[in-house]
């Protein structure tokens, strides 16, 4: 096939075809979902940048998390709440609780070292 034979390229009397429109709803489709995509993975970079910050837990007093298979029985271990002081904050992690008291003569801070059983404290007058 030689140009000269064929008409290889379109006259200006041909038709040309019509775009189809697309519809306004799908196009607001595209846009909400693009931006909750978008916002999913801002989520999970500010998950992950902020993944080493531990925020500290709180629990009742009198209560101690329970120990995990390989930690040491907490069963004959007694944590005595200091005279009129508060219980503020219970903070763990994979070999220790603390325990921060909050009282008129300062706070204390008991430590519970979980694969030993053992504990100690720390005074902090005012």
């Amino acid at each position: 096939m030689t140009a000269a034979k064929q008409n290889v390229t379109r006259n200006s009397a041909e038709e040309v075809p019509e775009t189809t429109k697309v519809p306004m709803g799908l196009k607001i489709l595209v846009v909400v979902l693009g931006l909750a995509i978008l916002g999913m993975l801002g989520l999970i970079i500010y998950k992950v940048l902020a993944g080493g910050q531990k925020t500290p837990t709180t629990a009742a007093p009198n209560v101690l998390a329970a120990p995990t298979s390989n930690a040491a029985s907490f069963s004959d271990m007694d944590v005595k709440r200091p005279v009129g002081s508060l219980l503020v904050e219970v903070t763990t992690n994979s070999h220790e609780i603390m325990l921060h008291f909050s009282g008129p003569d300062g706070d204390t801070l008991i430590f519970i070292d979980r694969t030993k059983g053992t504990k100690h404290s720390i005074s902090i007058p005012k």
